[in-house]
């Protein structure tokens, strides 16, 4: 997974954090679903040539994958309730995800669109306007603000950590490994139980997802 946000996109701005996050997650994990281990998954972000007003900016988002790609009829129907592609149905799924993508940027007032064909990837274009920061809410943001004492000493602990999103996976990860942790990882609740059968005497913490396809959080603890 790689990220490139160009030069021209500013550091400060004012947006829905939550479902640009639920954009974002959707996107990038199914785009990891669906590429093969050799294949690439990108992110770009640019400001966009069409800017409304002074105060706002329009920023482009391109997501991009080098998997399986889709027909131009698949397209068509990617953000209709339950459609999900061919290779999409043999990964568990409501068919909901895209669906969903598709009325938070709306509700961003933005536009997504896709382009793609069979055994090319996929790319998806978001386009959303953010009002950018005045200089006084800058500095508020800017100033330090008092940090919690730690109440786990994270470092030198070995976590499981089990989520059939890979993205959260990933987040997760590379969260704990910056804290000084061993990070083991299970992409469903069965293999979480093989890791933690081979593992069980050197595992610390376990972060387990609940809503997982077959055996979910629950099952597995």
């Amino acid at each position: 997974l790689t990220v490139h946000v160009d030069a021209g996109v500013p550091m400060l701005i004012l947006g829905d954090n939550t479902r640009l996050m639920q954009v974002f997650t959707n996107l990038v994990s199914n785009s990891l679903k669906f590429t093969p281990p050799q294949g690439v998954v990108s992110i770009r972000v640019t400001k966009s040539e069409n800017q409304v007003a002074d105060d706002w900016v329009v920023l482009d988002f391109v997501v991009s994958d080098t998997g399986h790609g889709m027909t131009a009829r698949q397209q068509e129907q990617l953000f209709t309730p339950y459609f999900q592609a061919e290779h999409a149905q043999m990964q568990q799924g409501t068919g909901l995800g895209l669906n969903i993508v598709h009325k938070l940027v709306s509700l961003m007032h933005g536009t997504i669109g896709v382009s793609s064909s069979p055994g090319m990837g996929t790319e998806f274009r978001i386009t959303i306007p953010f009002r950018t920061k005045q200089q006084e809410e800058v500095i508020c943001m800017t100033s330090p603000a008092p940090v919690p004492e730690a109440c786990i000493e994270w470092p030198r602990l070995t976590v499981l950590v089990v989520d059939d999103v890979p993205l959260n996976v990933i987040v997760l990860q590379n969260k704990l490994e910056g804290l000084g942790c061993h990070v083991l990882t299970a992409g469903s609740g069965a293999e979480s139980v093989e890791v933690w059968q081979a593992s069980c005497d050197r595992v610390d913490v376990i972060l387990m997802d609940i809503w997982m396809p077959g055996m979910d959080g629950m099952g597995a603890t």
